[in-house]
């Protein structure tokens, strides 16, 4: 995106539309559904491990650490998560989550967009599932399936790497680094 937009809400809205716009009158797309992800800087990631008995209150928990660590309104904004596995604390096991948040209205913002373009917006991914969906068409043959892979989305102010093993995303980590800082 053109710097000189990048931080103009509306004026960032019109040229994504356009671009959009301009990408589907381009190629050989078919339908106007649509699959999209939210940009990295619209999601929050973190892990967290719960014991045993926090995992009866798991809903509860993910939306106040998330209203702590991110700011955001546990009863208005998403938070959603992944059992990533089990790790063993002195002599306690956890399950160790990965917490995805978004705000509601990064949420609807981004549908908008969609929409603007003529789009029917029909799901909506955080960048790790987009990642992992896509890696399945070129990981098919069962040895593939059985290593951990490693794939990365350097985006404009976030990198997320994610590690999947046999289908499963079994660790997320976004970093404050993207493409605006490389010159």
């Amino acid at each position: 995106i053109d710097p000189a937009v990048n931080d103009n809400g509306e004026k960032q809205t019109r040229f994504i539309v356009s671009a959009i716009k301009q990408m589907l009158a381009e190629n050989k797309f078919h339908g106007k559904n649509v699959v999209s992800n939210l940009p990295n800087e619209d999601v929050r990631i973190t892990s967290l491990r719960l014991t045993k008995e926090q995992e009866d209150k798991i809903e509860q928990t993910l939306r106040k650490e998330a209203a702590v660590r991110f700011g955001l309104e546990p009863g208005r904004d998403i938070v959603d998560y992944i059992v990533a596995g089990t790790v063993v604390a002195g002599d306690e096991i956890k399950n160790e989550l990965i917490v995805f948040a978004a705000a509601d209205k990064a949420i609807r913002d981004h549908i908008k967009i969609l929409e603007e373009a003529k789009l029917k917006p029909v799901g909506i991914d955080a960048v790790p599932f987009a990642l992992l969906r896509n890696s399945g068409r070129f990981l098919r043959r069962q040895e593939d399936k059985e290593k951990t892979v490693v794939l990365i989305d350097i985006g404009h102010r976030y990198t997320t790497v994610t590690f999947s093993r046999e289908g499963e995303i079994s660790f997320v980590k976004q970093i404050y680094a993207g493409v605006e800082k490389f010159n």
